[in-house]
């Protein structure tokens, strides 16, 4: 206890007292006040010994910790120097992790486009006819909600191997075929590579997972070469494919045939067709009688002491016989006169002939301009999106040109041939007439 603590004690004590006995109170305060003086002193020098004897204590605690705390900074710089060490490894590890995604990145990318690619020609390939489930085996890599596994990968790889080692293999297999009434029948197929599916000299269709028969083939010789290579089993076979996988052989469905072609010339087509097969049947027709009458005149040549009324010669030589008594001027008027009234049997429907051959090409032009009246009406009315009806109008435009030059080229040669022949004839009557006058005037020979 400290003095002032003791000394307001004491004045306490002495504000309690009574007036009585003051001095012997006092006294007893007084030896109070030193008991409890040397009371707390006591305390006060048993704490300064245990507090003396703590310092000890402190002092080994204080170096305990001094050395603590070394030992934990050198732990601590330890621990830096491990997190600095931690960290470049880190920022190395993030690094070449960042290069391997973007590398994992570009190959997600690059087998997603593949699969896509892949799943786009799927199912136009002639090999998925035999292997028809292939575009949901790229499912799972197509979805781009899933990162690829290694078994889609290996999935895709598989797939693109078998389509490269399936394009260059010939395989007979059994599948489902639609027939021209629409219903499936079970069919025997034999594929070559992804060009050509043949099934008894018919080429096939895929479309959409079935397959189709084309509705036009190509020519009988190529069918039965077809055939001759399903039947083989060995050896070195010709074959028939589409370098095209399919295209070409979709253009030869696409061909109009020549019904068609025809139909596209419209009225002025058939207009064409009608006068062109009229000439080329009296083309024919004078040609057959041109070179009967060419045969009997030769004929008649070769005998002119017997005329024939069969030929214009023989006609001509009758007359000269019948007139053999009249004076010459007469003699010439009428063996002239009987020359040409066989002259319009020797050039009879050349003018028509000639009229044909020159109204077709005129009548094919026609065609022409009224084939680009309609597509320029297409046009104006429904815009450039209208193929169908712009098409209709250059197909009679450019069929009707060819009608009319495909039936005036032969019927301009066949006039050529008739005139020419009918010019030889004419030429032959002609001397024979001149020397049959001469021979009624006796100046020369003749027959």
């Amino acid at each position: 206890m400290s003095l002032a603590r003791m000394l307001l004690a004491a004045a306490v004590v002495c504000l309690g007292l009574p007036s009585d006995g003051f001095g012997g109170e006092l006294d007893d305060l007084l030896s109070r006040v030193r008991a409890e003086g040397k009371a707390v002193a006591e305390i006060d020098r048993q704490r300064e010994q245990r507090f003396l004897a703590e310092t000890e204590q402190q002092a080994a605690r204080l170096a305990q910790a001094k050395q603590e705390l070394a030992a934990l900074q050198e732990s601590n710089q330890q621990l830096r120097s491990a997190y600095q060490q931690n960290r470049e490894s880190l920022s190395v590890a993030e690094q070449a992790l960042e290069e391997r995604t973007v590398n994992l990145q570009s190959l997600f990318q690059a087998a997603r486009q593949g699969a896509a690619e892949l799943a786009a020609l799927f199912p136009e390939s002639l090999v998925s006819a035999q292997f028809p489930d292939r575009v949901e085996r790229l499912r799972p890599l197509l979805d781009e909600r899933q990162p690829p596994t290694l078994e889609t990968l290996t999935e895709l790889w598989m797939l693109l191997l078998q389509e490269m080692v399936e394009s260059g293999k010939v395989t007979r297999f059994q599948t489902e075929v639609v027939g021209g009434d629409g219903l499936s029948r079970s069919a025997e197929l034999v594929r070559i590579g992804s060009f050509s599916l043949l099934s008894q000299g018919r080429f096939l269709r895929f479309d959409e997972g079935r397959l189709y028969a084309y509705s036009r083939q190509p020519s009988v010789p190529l069918r039965q070469t077809s055939r001759e290579f399903e039947a083989a089993t060995a050896g070195m076979v010709p074959a028939v494919v589409d370098p095209g996988r399919g295209a070409a052989l979709e253009i030869l469905e696409q061909t109009p045939r020549l019904q068609e072609r025809l139909q596209q010339g419209g009225l002025i087509g058939y207009v064409i067709l009608t006068l062109g097969s009229l000439g080329l049947l009296i083309a024919v027709w004078r040609l057959l009688d041109t070179a009967l009458i060419s045969r009997r005149m030769r004929r008649q040549l070769r005998d002119p002491e017997h005329p024939s009324a069969n030929n214009p010669l023989g006609r001509v030589l009758l007359a000269g016989q019948r007139l053999r008594e009249q004076d010459p001027a007469h003699l010439e008027l009428h063996l002239q006169e009987a020359a040409l009234r066989e002259m319009p049997r020797l050039t009879l429907a050349h003018s028509f002939l000639k009229l044909m051959a020159a109204v077709s090409p005129l009548l094919g032009l026609l065609g022409t301009v009224t084939g680009m009246i309609l597509t320029f009406q297409a046009i104006t009315l429904a815009g450039g999106a209208s193929s169908g009806l712009m098409a209709e109008g250059i197909a009679q435009a450019l069929v009707t040109t060819v009608l009319g030059l495909t039936i005036a080229i032969p019927l301009l040669f066949l006039h050529n041939l008739l005139a020419s022949r009918s010019r030889t004839l004419i030429q032959i009557l002609d001397q024979e007439t001149a020397g049959l006058i001469a021979q009624g005037s006796g100046t020369g020979g003749g027959l």
